[in-house]
């Protein structure tokens, strides 16, 4: 090999060495460029590439992507049936997926396998098992919770303080649908104004009253055929009214518990992938 070669050869080597590693740096600044700017299933994409090309994993940036898309079946699938969560940035990433999909019991059932441990992460994990159950209107486990955390929350306040608004909202009572059944099954549209639906109420009434009063004025006139005709439809109209109550009393629940939720989630706050993002950026 002559000096020549020997030359060309020392000023190529380096710059195409360099070269690579500037493109994957360009891949990567692209990648978090995309990121920042919410376009996240492009962001995605680039992960996908750069992993290609530094073999880098970004498993974590990549669901929690698809996450933040509202891709949260896509989440779930991954980490269900490819490979389990294995710290708690993705153990939250999998249980919120859940919740957002309505899915509350596996919301709750995945933060199982973490434990209450005295720091300051015990807030986080209590904040979280608990939202799905608010949302399930489970007081009996939410006070389980509280008392598993209690001995925690003495030197923490958000967590004291996150302790006592659950046991105020324990508190109220919940509307029984059982009960508000018995009473339409009594008087139709009572139980829906037991529910706080007074206007369905009224119209439960009516329909029935109205159609057994017109049955009976028809049947007084020997108008048998439309007399048994507004019968059959009264009848209707108080079966589903005992339906609609019943249903009235669950929907009241599910919405007050919705309600617990939303005021707790804006009080408290709520997991969200940004703060992993960013840590995984820094490393």
């Amino acid at each position: 090999m002559n000096r020549y070669t020997v030359f060309i050869l020392t000023l190529l080597i380096p710059s195409l060495l360099y070269g690579d590693l500037n493109f994957e740096k360009k891949q990567q600044n692209f990648m978090w460029e995309l990121y920042n700017q919410g376009r996240y299933i492009e962001a995605i994409t680039e992960a996908k590439r750069a992993e290609k090309l530094s073999k880098q994993n970004n498993e974590f940036f990549i669901y929690a992507n698809y996450y933040l898309a509202g891709y949260y079946d896509k989440v779930i699938d991954y980490y269900t049936t490819i490979t389990p969560p294995k710290d708690l940035c993705s153990t939250y990433l999998l249980s919120m997926a859940f919740l957002n999909s309505g899915k509350y019991e596996d919301s709750y059932q995945t933060l199982l396998q973490k434990n209450y441990s005295g720091n300051s992460e015990d807030f986080i994990l209590f904040r979280q098992r608990v939202f799905p159950l608010i949302l399930l209107d489970d007081m009996d486990r939410i006070k389980e919770e509280s008392m598993a955390v209690y001995e925690f929350s003495t030197n923490n306040i958000y967590l004291q303080g996150l302790r006592e608004d659950l046991l105020k909202y324990s508190e109220i009572k919940k509307l029984s649908p059982f009960r508000s059944a018995i009473a339409s099954a009594i008087l139709p549209g009572a139980g829906q104004i037991y529910s706080g639906r007074i206007s369905d109420g009224i119209i439960s009434f009516i329909s029935v009253a109205a159609t057994s009063l017109a049955g009976y004025y028809f049947y007084k006139k020997e108008e048998r055929s439309i007399s048994y005709t507004l019968f059959f439809f009264s009848g209707l109209f108080y079966t589903g009214n005992i339906y609609g109550a019943y249903n009235s009393a669950e929907f009241e629940n599910k919405r007050r518990a919705l309600e617990k939720y939303k005021s707790i989630k804006t009080k408290y706050g709520s997991y969200t992938p940004q703060s992993c993002i960013e840590r995984e950026k820094k490393q």
